[in-house]
């Protein structure tokens, strides 16, 4: 399983702070079937959903720079 394959929908969000500069981060949105096919795949894998996350995000923000 490709772990950018199984999304639905991935886009960065900029949240405006008063200090500093913004907060970026990037929201995924999947269906009920989609998730239960990644929850599948990470007890059969041993990895934890947030493991998952992070490197799903890490792949996609190297993708998208």
């Amino acid at each position: 399983m490709h772990l950018m394959g199984a999304r639905r929908l991935m886009y960065r969000q900029s949240i405006p702070r008063s200090e500093g500069g913004p907060l970026h981060r990037i929201i995924t949105v999947f269906g009920k079937k989609e998730f239960a096919t990644i929850q599948t795949y990470c007890r059969r894998k041993r990895l934890s959903l947030y493991a998952l996350a992070k490197t799903a995000i890490r792949e996609y923000v190297q993708r998208h720079p």
